[in-house]
């Protein structure tokens, strides 16, 4: 039996149950807000992306079709050795690439010129090219070089339209002459044997007159 005024159900706090209420509404409006922020955050993203995309696209087309428009040359010049000396002859061949380093098919000509240390012009060859190669050789005469260091430049017409850092430069330097009253032509030959590289050297001698010099006596010390 019940006693009169005692009450079975337990007293429920409104207030309490009112502040939790609000509480999980709260929580719940920052939930759909920070879901909204990821969303737009990714959208942003997206979009972005998608922008950097078209501009980088843009780019690439760009640049390919200045290479098209605007292709660079470079040229690279091989000497038969790396030093010479008064009276000899310069030997070399010339190639003409692309900036991929593929034959240009664009220039027929190239340049190759000689300066003194002193940056004076010496000497000016202009080589066709065939196939973007060409051959070509320098006379280092008596008349008008001395010992000391040159350096050779090569270019083509189209490159003078562009910085000269694809310009081909090379020190190269020319000592005195073996004999001031014979002219000595010295080439070089290297080619594989079974014991390495083998290197065979070839002398010509000839006279101020530039006649060969035969049936005479030479001493050669290396």
């Amino acid at each position: 039996m019940l006693k009169i005024g005692y009450n079975a159900y337990p007293s429920i706090n409104y207030q309490y149950i009112s502040k939790q209420s609000t509480t999980i509404i709260q929580l719940m409006r920052f939930t759909r807000i920070l879901f909204a922020i990821v969303i737009f955050s990714a959208f942003l993203t997206q979009s972005a992306f998608a922008q950097d995309s078209v501009v980088l696209n843009n780019i690439l087309t760009k640049t390919k079709r200045l290479a098209e428009e605007q292709p660079v040359e470079k040229v690279y010049l091989h000497f038969d050795k790396p030093y010479y000396a008064v009276a000899d002859t310069m030997w070399f061949k010339a190639y003409v690439t692309t900036e991929q380093n593929l034959p240009s098919p664009w220039s027929k000509i190239v340049y190759v010129e000689v300066y003194s240390s002193q940056d004076s012009l010496m000497q000016t060859q202009r080589l066709a090219l065939k196939n973007s190669v060409a051959n070509g050789n320098i006379a280092l005469n008596m008349q008008n070089y001395k010992q000391g260091n040159y350096y050779v430049r090569a270019y083509t017409l189209w490159m003078l339209n562009f910085s000269d850092a694809y310009f081909f430069t090379k020190t190269i330097p020319i000592g005195e002459a073996i004999d001031k009253q014979v002219i000595t032509n010295i080439s070089f030959n290297t080619e594989p044997s079974d014991k390495g590289l083998k290197t065979t050297a070839k002398i010509q001698f000839r006279d101020m007159s530039k006649k060969a010099l035969a049936n005479k006596t030479v001493n050669w010390r290396v």
